[in-house]
């Protein structure tokens, strides 16, 4: 290799190692053009690691490095970032205006020659009348719409001309439609218009809420679907017969997901669903206003016959309405199922055997109080690992009741369930003979999540004022006489804390850091907490993810919400300088951040 080849390769390596800042893009993109490198080293290498490199990234911080390096890699790195983005265009907010002018800047500036890295424009709107909105969607790719005909008695209505435009545009490009109408005097469907049916090829996903009450947009939603095969299709209905003319047998043999909300059945639709015959489903999620004691024999034969044919096939299934349960019926794919009302079916548990369910691992049972269960011919279902119950009652009050209503419910999940390792209760209020309770049933979890009103007593089995108390006469923490708590959980490594428990210093402090495998922590913000004070007391755990700002910025607005900002990210800095060695989850959930 001669010395000026050498010298020409060492030069390139160095220019590689060096950052181009933005100002100088152009200037590199022009000189590549008039580069008098070798050829086949100009163009190969750099096409070969775009090729095994960006492609395959999906690394978003070292994309956007990338970019800057030359115009190919900026090329392929664009094409790798479009894959991630999603961008939200709403009718009339702020968002869209300043989304639009960096558009237009970018497009008339030096830089309209780079690729973009924006892909999936998604819209959100309600009347469509807004003519800079409607102009700039229509020239633009969109992959979704949401649509949101709300019930403002002095707001204009939808425009519906724009909707068919919109539509008729996107028809080779959106995958996924939301509709939802509450009042006919916003969306009075035009007659006229019901046979311009608009083929949408692409359509994916579809959602029809619809709670009027004098219905007249069937043949909309009609129109629609004959001429798309969704994959996934919810339908949220009021009149008792649309299910008929909305969910047809071509339709149903192509969904993977189905979502049914039915105020009320009529006869005519319990035959149909009775006879719908599915052939991927994977998902049923099944609600109604209307229960199994109101439903005749002609319904529940139907009923019966519409869960005997999505049995082969399902793999998650939810429904508030009690399963008429047969001998023969078997669910042999099912990995998930969820009861709304465990009080209808008192032989529920009964019924969730193994034979039955034999691919069953996850549990989701809503209950009230009182509990009522009976359990027949127990047979345990020891392949069920998670168990979720959930409490429909918003409010009640501890007394003997309750608490055995508690130990009757969870003693016979256990007995039922006895392979559980990660359960989620859900109550208004925990009470200090809860965990005990907890313990007592399920005494090797690994995963546990609590949501409700729970304080330090509860948790640690011990009240503040004790614990306080002998600390002031330095005797150990070990001593205090406690009941069981969330430290006797041997193999505890993840505990979840929702929305509704505060977790304060006392539980960081003297509880947490006594759960011996504990390695993992979720729980919510609040003004009390510090990073200091997790570092020094929890600071050995691998994973921490700390939610802020969900209901604290909800009344915030203006300057208040901007401040609030500013604040989650001065705690985001402060967090990570005092966790170097720990992975911390900080979701900032405001209008003015992302999910980090």
């Amino acid at each position: 290799m001669s010395s000026r080849t050498t010298k020409r390769f060492r030069k390139n390596d160095d220019a590689n190692q060096r950052t181009v800042s933005m100002d100088s893009v152009d200037s590199v993109m022009s000189n590549s053009a008039d580069s008098k490198d070798d050829p086949e080293f100009t163009h190969t290498i750099p096409t070969l690691v775009a090729e095994l490199f960006l492609r395959n990234l999906r690394n978003i911080s070292i994309l956007k490095t990338c970019r800057l390096v030359c115009k190919s890699w900026n090329f392929e790195a664009c094409k790798s970032l479009r894959v991630f983005s999603k961008v939200t265009l709403e009718e009339s907010s702020s968002r869209f205006n300043d989304f639009s002018k960096f558009i237009v800047t970018k497009s008339l500036g030096r830089l309209q020659h780079l690729p973009s890295p924006f892909q999936n424009f998604h819209v959100q709107g309600s009347t469509l009348t807004d003519p800079t909105f409607i102009e700039f969607v229509l020239n633009i790719p969109i992959t979704g719409l949401i649509l949101q005909v709300d019930d403002e008695d002095d707001g204009p209505a939808l425009n519906q001309q724009q909707l068919r435009n919109f539509l008729a545009a996107n028809k080779a490009n959106i995958t996924n439609l939301e509709i939802s109408t509450w009042l006919n005097r916003r969306f009075e469907f035009d007659k006229n218009s019901a046979n311009d049916a608009i083929e949408l090829a692409c359509l994916k996903r579809l959602k029809l809420q619809d709670i009027c009450c004098s219905c007249n947009h069937i043949q909309f939603w009609q129109n629609i679907l004959n001429t798309c095969k969704p994959e996934c299709l919810d339908l949220y209905i009021r009149d008792k017969d649309s299910v008929n003319f909305l969910l047809p047998q071509d339709k149903a043999e192509h969904l993977k997901k189905l979502e049914l909300s039915l105020r009320k059945i009529s006869r005519k639709s319990w035959n149909h669903l009775g006879n719908l015959k599915f052939v991927g489903l994977k998902s049923l999620s099944f609600r109604t206003q209307v229960s199994v004691s109101t439903l005749d024999e002609d319904d529940i034969r139907q009923w019966r016959s519409f869960c005997r044919n999505v049995s082969p096939v399902l793999e998650e299934f939810e429904s508030n309405l009690t399963i008429c349960w047969e001998p023969e019926m078997i669910f042999p794919n099912l990995k998930s199922i969820e009861f709304q009302k465990l009080n209808d079916d008192k032989n529920l548990l009964s019924s969730l055997t193994p034979c039955r369910f034999p691919s069953l691992v996850k549990v989701i049972i809503g209950f009230r109080m009182p509990v009522s269960i009976i359990v027949e011919n127990e047979i345990p279902h020891r392949g069920v690992a998670s168990l979720d119950l959930l409490a429909i009652n918003l409010r009640f009050e501890e007394n003997d009741s309750i608490n055995e209503d508690l130990i009757l419910l969870l003693t016979n999940m256990s007995r039922q369930f006895p392979k559980v390792s990660s359960l989620k209760l859900s109550i208004s209020t925990f009470f200090r003979t809860t965990l005990p309770d907890i313990f007592e049933s399920f005494p090797k979890l690994t995963t546990l999540t609590l949501d409700g009103n729970c304080d330090f007593s509860c948790l640690a089995g011990m009240s503040e004022s004790t614990v306080a108390e002998y600390l002031e006469r330095g005797l150990p923490i070990e001593k205090i006489p406690r009941r069981k708590s969330i430290t006797d959980f041997m193999e505890l490594h993840t505990i979840n804390f929702g929305s509704q428990v505060t977790v304060d210093p006392f539980m960081i402090r003297h509880c947490l850091p006594r759960v011996p495998k504990l390695r993992q922590i979720n729980f919510c913000w609040n003004k009390d907490i510090s990073g200091p004070l997790l570092r020094d007391s929890i600071g050995h755990l691998q994973r921490i993810f700390y939610l802020t700002g969900i209901f604290q910025c909800m009344s915030l607005s203006g300057q208040d919400r901007l401040l609030y900002t500013q604040k989650i990210c001065l705690t985001i800095l402060n967090f990570g300088r005092n966790f170097p060695g720990c992975f911390i989850y900080l979701a900032a959930v405001t209008a003015d951040m992302c999910v980090l």
